[in-house]
């Protein structure tokens, strides 16, 4: 396929790019301005800001509430730093914090659109590569995740542009490009670590695609290189400061990878939790009391499930969980496309703001249909790296979390990627039709 730059593009094109990025910013703006929260910071956001005043006050990564915070390493430092860096900011500029960190948020949607685009139009042609950014301007998930305050926004916005320089660098054979690619990759983990194993991920499907093709560039290891050893780098530096200065005693990630594997082995958490959220009686709740933060006997009660229900286990994660977590409504929230509680939204007062969000509701499954079935042609795919890259992506954090904990929050910075793979599947089926 033609290696289509924004700069060698039609005008229309352009002119379509620059519409759907000023639709996004519209929506991101006008979203902020026009709701109302019920409550603005609670649960996982007041953890994210209780962890950034820590580190401005103290200097210490910690959850505690303290006047001598213990530091410890049960969350990722990403988040917290990106949002110390904008108090700091905020403070040095006299603006308002929260509203400034709620500005660079949708900054940041609109730059997630900004580079979907440009990876659509590495793969498509340019009536078609309009179509992936116009989808993530118009998403209502991402328009409201952006008014609070955790990692999706940020997150999704990584994962576009470490996957736009990794491609790029991949064509044009550039290493700066592919040195930006692996640190952007490298910073994703630092604000989520379920993409830790990305960037190896996607080094072995460059190796395969190399490999299918029959040929690799000269400086294949250098490449190589790149893509694996920021992430390797930045993990191993911050795990030689946990161990370092976290007391076993702390909170550790491992602690909360294992609380939310328990959830994720209970099918009816969501349900028990919607209906009380501190119900004593929730099965996942009493797992984790009994398991006690030791894997071994995660394992034995997770095996114990799988022997009294095994087919209802096999439906629950090859089946439900997927439903769960590529669904629309989320299910640890507020309601429909809602985290936390709101008085109303931009949705309910803009008439224009609320058809865009019924057409994205009408195209959910169809998209998500026509997603898969992207990721099934990509893997056969040896005309373009592009869509491999993709579809590692889109399967490897999809994996990471059906062997998790599954919500449909966990799914919204992956919306780019599957808007993409959904409109490359009818071009790669329409092409093969003519063909034959």
């Amino acid at each position: 396929m033609k290696n289509n730059a924004l700069r060698d593009s039609t005008w229309w094109f352009v002119l379509g790019f620059s519409l759907c990025l000023l639709a996004g910013a519209v929506l991101r703006f006008g979203y902020n301005e026009a709701t109302v929260n019920a409550t603005a910071i609670q649960a996982d956001a007041a953890s994210y800001v209780r962890y950034a005043n820590n580190l401005l006050h103290h200097g210490v990564f910690s959850k505690q509430r303290a006047e001598n915070p213990q530091p410890d390493s049960y969350w990722a430092p990403g988040y917290p730093a990106f949002l110390a860096a904008l108090m700091i900011g905020g403070e040095s500029l006299g603006l308002e914090s929260y509203r400034l960190i709620l500005a660079v948020q949708a900054l940041l949607g609109v730059f997630t659109i900004y580079f979907t685009g440009l990876i659509a139009a590495r793969l498509l042609p340019f009536g078609l590569a309009l179509l992936p950014p116009a989808l993530v301007a118009l998403s209502p998930h991402l328009v409201a995740v952006g008014q609070n305050l955790l990692t999706e926004t940020l997150f999704g916005f990584l994962i576009v542009a470490g996957l736009y320089f990794l491609i790029e660098g991949i064509y044009r054979q550039e290493r700066g490009r592919l040195l930006a690619g692996g640190v952007v990759l490298a910073l994703a983990w630092w604000v989520n670590p379920v993409s830790l194993l990305l960037a190896p991920a996607l080094a072995l499907a460059i190796v395969w695609y190399w490999f299918r093709k029959g040929e690799a560039p000269q400086h294949a290891p250098v490449i190589l290189a790149g893509v694996i050893l920021p992430v390797v780098l930045t993990a191993g530096a911050w795990s030689m400061r946990n161990q370092i200065q976290v007391s076993a005693s702390e909170l550790t990630s491992a602690d909360r990878l294992l609380t939310n594997l328990i959830i994720g082995m209970h099918s009816d958490f969501h349900a028990i939790w919607r209906v009380n959220k501190r119900d004593p009686s929730n099965p996942a709740d009493i797992d984790r009391k009994e398991i006690d933060g030791d894997y071994a006997k995660f394992a034995e009660r997770w095996a114990a499930k799988v022997t009294a229900d095994p087919l209802g286990m096999l439906n629950w994660y090859l089946l439900e969980k997927p439903r769960v977590l590529w669904g629309w409504e989320v299910q640890i929230g507020f309601r429909d496309i809602y985290i936390y509680p709101i008085q109303y939204s931009l949705y309910d007062v803009s008439p224009v703001a609320g058809a865009t969000y019924s057409v994205m509701r009408t195209l959910h499954l169809p998209l998500l249909v026509l997603g898969l079935l992207g990721v099934l042609v990509a893997l056969g795919d040896r005309s373009s790296i592009t869509p491999m890259i993709l579809c590692i992506t889109l399967l490897y954090i999809t994996f990471v979390y059906l062997a998790t904990q599954s919500d449909p929050r966990y799914s919204f910075p992956l919306r780019g990627p599957l808007y993409i793979l959904a409109i490359y599947f009818p071009y790669r089926a329409w092409n093969l039709l003519l063909r034959r």
